[in-house]
């Protein structure tokens, strides 16, 4: 369970309000994320992310986007899931510089009393791309671990207003990164695009439930309609971009 403070039952009338940002790979997670917590009946959904988004970027301006999403949409929790594009900085100039970072997103997110609510960038293993030179899987990892420590840093300075929230739990295997992961029956099914980064639906869906569990206690949530996970979501096109990215 998240230690988040500011605890409140939601209604159908007065749902809670949860923001989604991030980068791709959030947006892929987004749609699973939300078709759970929308099968509560009880909470509204605001997806943000943006494609190629990390704190070290301009190509999105955080900094002024974020205070007028958070003021128009006075989100109760905001969910952040990104990194990939981080990595490379926070292992060149240090995590006590991308804190800082950190530290402004969490002011930005919470400018109006949300609670934020890091996800763990997943582990990936980014493919070779003609014309490119090959990625270097070790520092990838690297990056990506000094992100995750940073912002769960981060969140362990906020205890009742900041959470980090694990997703290795629901994406690894015992060896760690994996595409195929067992569904309800046992069955291995494709979680990850062939890009080995993005999500697919049954990835997707991991992260919903994940999510829906961790906010479920804190905010007395209502169990989720037990068809969720087969909805329409499933064929957001998003999922077969590229095509066949996830058969």
């Amino acid at each position: 369970m998240l230690v988040l403070a500011g605890r409140r039952i939601p209604t159908a009338a007065d749902p809670l309000r949860v923001l989604v940002v991030g980068d791709s790979v959030m947006y892929d997670a987004s749609p699973g994320i939300a078709a759970a917590l929308d099968a509560t009946g009880v909470v509204r959904v605001t997806s943000e992310p943006v494609l190629g988004f990390g704190l070290t970027r301009s190509a999105y301006r955080w900094r002024t986007e974020w205070p007028k999403l958070v003021a128009a949409d006075r989100p109760d929790v905001v969910l952040a899931m990104f990194g990939g594009w981080d990595g490379p900085g926070v292992l060149a100039r240090g995590r006590a510089w991308y804190a800082g970072l950190a530290e402004e997103a969490v002011t930005a997110l919470s400018a109006t009393g949300a609670r934020v609510v890091w996800l763990e960038y997943p582990q990936n293993r980014p493919p070779e791309i003609p014309g490119r030179p090959p990625p270097d899987q070790l520092a990838n990892e690297l990056g990506r671990q000094a992100v995750n420590a940073v912002l769960a840093g981060v969140a362990a300075g906020h205890l009742d207003t900041v959470a980090y929230l694990p997703t290795a739990p629901v994406l690894e295997n015992a060896v760690g990164f994996t595409a195929f992961l067992p569904d309800a029956t046992g069955r291995l099914v494709r979680v990850r695009k062939r890009d080995d980064v993005h999500f697919c639906p049954a990835g997707a869906a991991r992260v919903g439930e994940l999510v829906l569990r961790a906010l479920g206690p804190t905010y007395a949530l209502p169990p989720a309609a037990p068809d969720w996970e087969g909805g329409a979501w499933r064929l957001d096109p998003r999922y077969d971009n590229p095509h066949g990215t996830c058969s």
